[in-house]
């Protein structure tokens, strides 16, 4: 009887602790790394054919590689003709879909800041980090 009781009272932590889980909004959303804050909104940002992406700030060729396969990946997931080829240095951060700031260039050593601020409303996408591993 004491077994039963024990094998209950785990078995009904285990679903209490789980149960949770379904109805946080942040737990619903295919985000890695999971972010330490996330705040939801109203509207959703449209990718059309006509998505580009801009860089500012001081970037080294990494971070102009790394946008231009997240340019390719876009397009062969979506199927679209994006209007870039390859980011580099004359894309217009002014007038892009999705701008990358940077505030340095970030080393590849331990503790290297790769925090970043992702803002995404219907006319824009913003991501800005510290460093360019961050983006």
């Amino acid at each position: 009887m004491k077994k039963l009781l024990v094998i209950l009272a785990i078995s009904g932590m285990i679903i209490g602790n789980t149960s949770g889980l379904s109805a946080n909004p942040q737990n619903t959303l295919n985000l890695m790394p999971v972010p330490e804050e996330l705040v939801l909104r109203n509207g959703h940002f449209r990718l059309d054919e006509n998505f580009t992406i801009g860089v500012s700030g001081p970037v080294d060729e990494r971070l102009y590689k790394a946008a231009t396969r997240t340019l390719r990946r876009l397009a062969g997931r979506t199927g679209y003709f994006l209007p870039q080829d390859y980011i580099t240095e004359k894309s217009k951060p002014d007038s892009a879909d999705l701008v990358i700031s940077i505030k340095r260039i970030g080393e590849l050593k331990l503790f290297e800041d790769e925090s970043y601020t992702l803002k995404i409303t219907p006319e824009k996408i913003i991501l800005t980090a510290e460093t360019d591993l961050g983006a």
